[in-house]
């Protein structure tokens, strides 16, 4: 199948991420139809010659039927919608509270995984964004900002592995560490919170650590930076973002770039094996 033909259809949920897979996956030739999740998908991300349609969160049956007449031939996820919306389900209709009652338990990644078995299921497979828009994808390496400190770099090794655990147990993708010790751990709340709330604890300087999970699923799910989280530490006051290579998304690299000069703020990407060869008492 040739780009011109590939049809995907785009899930938009929050944050930027959906705009930034939108343009990309349109500048790379596909054709692109975008299903916006209502309340939380950006309204900008409907512009004049976009093929857009707006569902509301909890209609399944009428999300199914829109993606079939779209055309798609496969599906990509990108955003988030708000965890709190599970717990207000009198608007749901009764193929998703039957998925729902289907599944073992209400964690995110367990819903997630039956609405993209379901998908599938239903002659839509949904494919990984990682390989969609691979441009987005963070390298190893100083990325931004000024180069961080050899505490800092122990704070960010030290952080590594608790977040790795965090993320395997799906309670959160990431660990805010100050001084050898745990602040802050994200949960329901969501990165730039949990940031907000560590800065108040401390009072700035903290090292934000972000990662994927070992068996994570990147076909409903990122872990993603952008101006936003930078924006956030800014206001904690400052320190270090620290993500996985290969696995997380660095969003508006431009912005992100200006605001980590700007602020003091330095953004760095490292692999597993990095942490494991220097460990946490490396100073070099």
């Amino acid at each position: 199948m040739t780009g011109s033909q590939e049809r995907i259809g785009l899930l938009a949920g929050t944050s930027d991420l959906p705009l930034e897979v939108a343009k990309a996956i349109e500048d790379s030739g596909k054709q692109l139809f975008i299903a916006a999740f209502e309340g939380a998908a950006d309204p900008s991300i409907e512009t004049p010659g976009r093929d857009v349609r707006w569902f509301r969160v909890g209609h399944l049956e009428a999300l199914l039927e829109g993606l079939r007449r779209s055309g798609s031939t496969s599906i990509v996820l990108a955003g988030k919608l708000p965890h709190d919306s599970l717990f207000f389900n009198d608007d749901f209709d009764s193929r998703l509270l039957a998925l729902l009652h289907s599944l073992p338990d209400r964690r995110g990644s367990t819903i997630l995984a039956g609405f993209v078995d379901l998908l599938t299921a239903e002659g839509l497979p949904v494919r990984e964004l990682t390989h969609i828009v691979p441009g987005l994808v963070a390298v190893e390496g100083h990325i931004a900002g000024p180069p961080p400190t050899p505490e800092q770099m122990r704070d960010a090794r030290f952080g590594w592995k608790i977040a790795k655990r965090i993320a395997e147990m799906d309670v959160g993708q990431t660990v805010i560490i100050k001084d050898l010790a745990v602040v802050a751990v994200e949960a329901m709340e969501g990165t730039d919170e949990a940031i907000e709330r560590a800065g108040r604890i401390t009072g700035g300087g903290n090292v934000v650590v972000k990662v994927s999970s070992p068996d994570h699923d990147f076909r409903f799910d990122v872990p993603t930076v952008g101006p936003h989280t930078a924006s956030s530490l800014a206001r904690a006051g400052g320190g270090v973002i620290a993500v996985e290579s290969g696995r997380c998304f660095l969003l508006g690299l431009r912005e992100l770039n200006a605001l980590c000069r700007d602020r003091s703020i330095s953004l760095v990407s490292l692999s597993d094996e990095d942490v494991l060869d220097k460990g946490v008492s490396d100073h070099s």
